[in-house]
């Protein structure tokens, strides 16, 4: 029965592309055992479905195993071992856990090795707020975490600070190379500015760090008028093969494109300047129609249409 349950959840998944809900699971439905015969076979739904050898779904995880399994799928492990959490740069992750949201460092901790006494913080040894490794998170002080994140930025200005003035171009490059966190093929500087940005003091001026290293890499005068656009979305790398020149106007294109916030992607806009050429409903119609399809207000796709957004893109 185990082994028949888990090819007509497979097959079921493969056909849909989505895996059988509790709702669905009804011998009614085709489905070789009721749903209360599940937990006997494999004690919870999560297991089923990771004995068909599909991710976790995170609405289905109730234990504190599978949660802890579910983050570290999320996860990113870079040289360090560290778990980096797959949204945001230099950030804490957040999550919902049982109903309350919590840090993902801070739920990673408490599944791994139990409550957070009252009064103490999660103290990341590793100095990556990204990182959620339980083995790299320790509880600690207010004082003594605020006494780690003061010696991590002083050492880290040791290197930035205390370097040669007057480097080759070469030697810029491999000193980068040497001294940055290794993510996602991503040079992280170790400390930068209010806006994301590395800034560093060569030939007696400072320059944008990225900017600086994209032209001497692409042979660009750098105080001629171009951008440097990150291609790899993040604002400290520093390798210079994720770094290209352009205008702003392709500079806010990629912001556009890699924005977690923009529910509008390039293949919804085509479809809907085509679906526009060729329809007979009236405007107002049009813009409920696409609305609800593409899960943004009417304002949007009136700005899709008459040009006002996405106007690089042609049907």
């Amino acid at each position: 029965m185990k082994d028949l349950c888990i090819s007509f959840a497979k097959q079921i998944y493969e056909e849909t592309g989505r895996f059988p809900t509790q709702k669905d699971w009804k011998v009614k439905f085709g489905y070789p055992c009721n749903v209360l015969k599940i937990p006997e076979l494999f004690g919870t739904w999560a297991e089923l479905r990771r004995s068909c050898g599909i991710e976790l779904d995170r609405g289905m995880i109730s234990s504190s195993d599978d949660m802890l399994l579910w983050i570290q799928q999320h996860c990113s492990v870079d040289q360090n071992g560290c778990w980096n959490w797959f949204r945001g740069n230099n950030k804490y992750g957040k999550i919902v856990w049982q109903g309350k949201w919590y840090g993902v460092h801070r739920i990673s901790f408490i599944l791994a090795k139990g409550e957070i006494q009252t009064g103490l913080v999660i103290r990341h040894k590793c100095h990556n707020k990204r990182c959620c490794n339980p083995e790299h998170l320790e509880t600690g002080s207010q004082r003594e975490n605020r006494l780690d994140s003061i010696g991590h930025i002083k050492s880290a200005s040791a290197n930035i600070i205390h370097h040669k003035k007057n480097m080759t171009n070469e030697e810029l490059i491999e000193w980068l190379e040497s001294i940055t966190r290794k993510y996602n093929q991503c040079w992280e500087y170790p400390i930068v500015g209010s806006e994301g940005y590395a800034k560093i003091y060569l030939k007696t001026k400072y320059y944008l760090l990225h900017r600086y290293v994209c032209s001497i890499f692409r042979n660009i005068d750098y105080e001629s008028k171009w951008v440097a656009r990150h291609i790899c979305s993040n604002k400290c790398c520093v390798n210079p093969e994720h770094i290209v020149p352009g205008t702003n106007r392709d500079n806010g294109i990629d912001s556009r494109e890699h924005s977690r916030k923009t529910k509008l992607n390039r293949q919804i806009v085509i479809d809907i300047k085509n679906d526009w050429i060729i329809t007979d409903l009236p405007p107002m119609k049009f813009y409920t129609k696409w609305s609800t399809l593409a899960k943004v207000s009417n304002d949007a796709v009136r700005n899709v249409i008459y040009g006002k957004r996405w106007s690089d893109i042609q049907p």
